[in-house]
Parts: C-alpha cells; structure tokens; sequence
C-alpha cells in the first residue's frame, strides 16, 4: 500500500499542471483485473501471471517454452502485456519484473505450453510497437537453473546456505578448495528457471555471514 500511495504522489506531482488528463496506468491496471478476474503474485522481485493459470488443459510446459521479452516501458503493465502475448496462444505464465518504485524494470518472460507457440511469438511479436517510438524485442529464453557458488570460506557447511536461499533449491554439490576457500560448483540446482533468477542470491548469503570475503554467484544453464 505505502508503494502504491508513494507512486500515486508522484503521478499527481507530474501530471498537476497537464492540461489534457493523463490516465494513471495502475488505476487501469486495478479495473482491468477487476473485470478480468486475473490474479498477479509478486514475489522476489517479481509480478506472476499463472503458473499454471486457474484454466489450463495440457500437460505443463516442457524445455524451449519461454521467450523473453526485452523494451519494455517502465509504466507499462500486465494490462497491456497479458493480452498481447495471448492473442499469441494461451499463457501457462507471465512474469514482469519489478522494482521497489512499483514501475517494472523493462523486462519480462512469457512461458508457453509448446515451444511451437513460444517460436511463434518471437516471429510475431519481435520488434512489436507498444507505442509510438518504443518497439518491444522478444527472444528465446534461456532457463538457467543453476548456481555456482565459489570462494567461501573453508569453514562453511553446505546446509547453511538452503535456508537463507529457499526451498527451490536442491543440492548437487561437488567441492573443491584451497586451503583458504572452498568452491562448490553446480551446487544448487533450483527447480524452476523463475525460482533462481531474481532471487538475489547475493543478499540472501548475507544472512549467513557470508560479506566479507563475498561469495561469488553465477547463474547458469545446466545444459551448457
């Protein structure tokens, strides 16, 4: 609430002096899903759209579903970005990323129930005007699902790091080290690419005491 009084000053603060009105996007993000019924989650970083959606016939989408979506202007909202990705085909998930201003951070993923549907999203909808000026760029996204946590200290247990970093992850650990620093390569392995990628892994190991010296984190495909 406090982030949505704070957006809705600054909109006033900006548009005071307009002489034509100017329609606040998340007053026509609140009626839209009023008449829709459509429910957003936010989490880590993160507005979701399904996962599955509360209708959906088929098995849950498999490897190349994904496409990211890149351009995005940063008052721009599910509103207008749900309906033009499932005028593609049905969404099992629409993720927006978020910032704490409660604009997005010009970026999303639309995950699909075929890769045939993801394809054609990209060839439909790569380079679309949202508006005048702004073109959207839609790729294949690359489902990273994996960590790379190296230099730790030596005296680190692996089972300090599940609970600060959640349940979405599970170990597949090999270490090595030196004799000042441990490296625990492929150690988390998150069960979906959405559950790691905005999570700030970084500040997460903060709670275990992990600042000085900071660990390094990399994301990454377990395919490659």
């Amino acid at each position: 609430m406090e982030r949505r009084a704070l957006h809705q000053e600054m909109f006033e603060l900006c548009t005071a002096n307009a002489q034509v009105p100017i329609k606040n996007p998340l007053d026509t993000l609140e009626k839209w899903l009023q008449k829709t019924n459509i429910r957003l989650t936010q989490v880590n970083g993160q507005r979701k759209y399904g996962g599955p959606p509360s209708v959906w016939h088929g098995p849950a989408p498999g490897s190349n579903c994904e496409v990211f979506i890149g351009h995005i202007p940063r008052d721009m909202y599910e509103d207008k970005l749900i309906p033009l990705f499932s005028s593609v085909g049905p969404l099992w998930e629409f993720r927006l990323m978020m910032n704490f201003s409660g604009h997005n951070r010009g970026f999303a993923y639309a995950k699909y129930g075929s890769a045939e549907i993801a394809q054609a999203a990209i060839h439909q909808l790569h380079g679309h005007m949202l508006e005048p000026g702004v073109r959207i760029v839609v790729y294949p996204s690359t489902e990273k699902r994996q960590l790379w946590i190296t230099e730790l200290p030596m005296i680190v247990q692996e089972d300090q790091l599940f609970k600060p970093l959640g349940s979405s992850m599970a170990s597949t650990s090999q270490s090595t080290g030196t004799p000042k620093y441990k490296h625990i390569k492929d150690f988390l392995a998150c069960t979906s690419h959405g559950g790691q990628a905005h999570n700030n892994p970084c500040d997460r190991l903060g709670s275990v005491g992990l600042k000085s010296p900071e660990p390094r984190v990399r994301i990454r495909n377990p395919a490659l």
